[in-house]
């Protein structure tokens, strides 16, 4: 299923930007978690890329990667000293729809998206704590993301953007009987890139 979902975004990609202007943006960000039942969000840090093809005045589509090069990471304390931390990871594959409103150099712009959201839970145990280092596996789930923000052109090939990003999502670790569960998470991504 994952590689139909990456072919069928790919080759429609490659023919919708055949003959209509193309857009393409890294962004970096600063997120936290809104998991379901968590007592503390924590924090992570998104890296990623757009590749937009225009399909009529404002409205763009097109593909996107997104990966937390700083995962979520919660630390767990046993007495009052540190016994270790879980970190999250997270990687998304997907597509995304935008809108942009108005037609001066900044404008407004809404998007939405679906996705193959990816990761792994990973467990570091402090030296001297008595517990082991321990890894697992999430099932790839299908989510979702809506959020706007503000784009705004530099010259006529240049181009930033500004953008909150509202991700919903539930997860499940690859183990028997894991039960899912809401791993919902926000970020605020800026990135700059190129028109084509």
């Amino acid at each position: 299923m994952n590689k139909v979902f990456i072919t069928l975004l790919a080759l429609a990609l490659v023919a919708a930007g055949a003959s209509a202007q193309t857009t393409l943006l890294g962004f970096a960000g600063y997120g936290q978690s809104a998991f379901e039942d968590q007592e503390d969000a924590a924090g992570y840090i998104p890296v990623g890329a757009e590749l937009l093809v225009e399909l009529s005045p404002g409205l763009s589509v097109g593909a996107e990667v997104n990966y937390a090069v700083v995962p979520f990471t919660w630390e767990y304390e046993y007495a009052g000293t540190k016994v270790g931390e879980t970190k999250i990871g997270q990687m998304i594959l997907g597509g995304l729809a935008r809108f942009e409103m108005g037609q001066g150099s900044v404008r407004p712009h809404l998007r939405g998206g679906a996705g193959l959201y990816m990761g792994k839970a990973e467990f570091e145990a402090e030296a001297g704590s008595g517990l082991l280092d321990s890894e697992t596996d999430y099932k790839n789930a299908i989510g979702f993301n809506v959020g706007g923000g503000l784009t705004a052109d530099f010259g006529d090939t240049k181009i930033w953007m500004a953008e909150f990003v509202y991700h919903i999502v539930s997860r499940e670790a690859d183990v028997e009987d894991a039960e899912s569960f809401g791993a919902n998470n926000w970020a605020i991504h800026l990135g700059a890139g190129m028109k084509f």
